[in-house]
This record gives C-alpha cells, structure tokens and sequence, in this order.
C-alpha cells in the first residue's frame, strides 16, 4: 500500500529518539564500546558530531532527491538490508525480554507479536505512528531523567578519572563506534517525502543527535 500520509519535524524527531532509545535501554550496546574505560562518557559527548559526519552523505542525497524515497531509489539492495536489520531489531526486543521480565516465555512469542504489532502500525499509515511516538517519547524520556536524578545522589565523579588516559585516539574511535551503530541515517531517506516542512530537517536531526548523546553520556 502507498503511503499518503505526512507527518510533522517534531513526529520525525520522536519516532527517531524512541527507535534509538528503547533500543539501547535494552540492548546496552555502547557498554562494550571502545575505549573500553572511564572515558567512555566523552566518547558518547563526541559521537554527537560523528552521527552528523555519517548521515551527511544520506542527508545530501536526499535533499537533492526529496521527491524519491530511499526505496523508490535504490530498491532491491535497500529492501534487503531492512529485512535484516528488521530481524536484528525483532530478535534483540526478544532476547531482552525473555531474559528480565518473561524468561519462561518462548522467545519466537514475543518476535510474532511484535512483528504483528509493527505490521499493523503501517497498514494504518505513517501519521497514525508519529502521533504516536508524540506520545510515547516524552513519557520514556521522562522516565529516563527521572531515574537518573534518583540516583544522583550515589553518583561518584572520581569514577571518571583520570580523564584521557590513554590518549584521544581511543576516545575518538569510541564515538565512531557509537555513533556507526545508529542506522537511522537510511531511514531519513525514507522519511523526507513524507515530513511536512523538509526545510527544517537539518535543525530537527540535530535535535535528535543531541538527544542520543545527552542519554549515552551520563549512561
């Protein structure tokens, strides 16, 4: 089914921030991210203009093509690779909830429903899921802060020294990593046709990358 819908710069910055969010509030990936120490938290600050460095090449792309999709572009090899990364995502929500809240639960349940949920989302249309992730983000990012303030308190700073021991080197190539691992850059693409005031696109990306930075940091 074609897509007719549009959806606003703030649904695209929502949509952005629970995909990236709830995933890593899941899967803790940047947790085993190079430097492999205490500076790990600048790797996250400095990943910040690495996530613009690795969507500018997407972001150029589709502003010069803003009429075409990332699909109606290059199809066949794009199809394939959200087929996998699709599976990936279906398989970490399942790992992670079958090893904290339901670990007698077969893994494949929760793949099925979640699988099923997604794919009833889209039948109702792009506008139908950025109202909802309106709604959704500001309760998860609430959430978030919230327990970080609650364990401020406990928080030792000299956990975080000495800063840049082993050079920036290993700092730099944290945030590279960090930031590679956000694939959001490919769904942008997918997204410009649909959102209602492209002009602002840059600014709302930015917003985003702060957002994820600002999360990984004090994680």
């Amino acid at each position: 089914m074609l897509e007719k819908g549009k959806i606003s710069n703030k649904q695209m910055v929502m949509l952005f921030t629970i995909c990236r969010l709830m995933l890593t509030m899941a899967f803790l990936p940047y947790v085993n991210s190079p430097p492999w120490s205490q500076d790990l938290w600048i790797s996250s600050i400095l990943a910040f203009p690495m996530h613009i460095i690795l969507a500018l090449p997407v972001y150029t792309l589709a502003k010069r093509f803003s009429k075409l999709s990332l699909i109606e572009s290059i199809e066949a090899m794009y199809v394939w690779f959200f087929l996998h990364r699709t599976s990936t995502i279906l398989r970490e929500l399942g790992e992670f909830l079958t090893a904290v809240p339901y670990p007698e639960t077969p893994i494949i349940v929760f793949i099925i429903a979640s699988a099923l949920c997604a794919a009833y989302a889209v039948f109702h249309g792009l506008e139908t899921i950025g109202r909802l992730a309106e709604i959704i983000a500001p309760v998860i990012l609430s959430s978030v802060f919230l327990v970080f303030l609650l364990i401020a308190k406990d928080v030792d700073i000299s956990n975080l020294t000495p800063v840049l021991e082993d050079g920036i080197v290993p700092v730099l190539y944290g945030a590279f990593v960090i930031a590679a691992r956000t694939t959001m850059g490919m769904f942008l693409w997918i997204l410009i046709p649909y959102i209602n005031e492209p002009r602002k696109i840059r600014n709302s990306l930015l917003i985003v990358f702060l957002i994820f930075s600002l999360h990984l940091t004090p994680s």
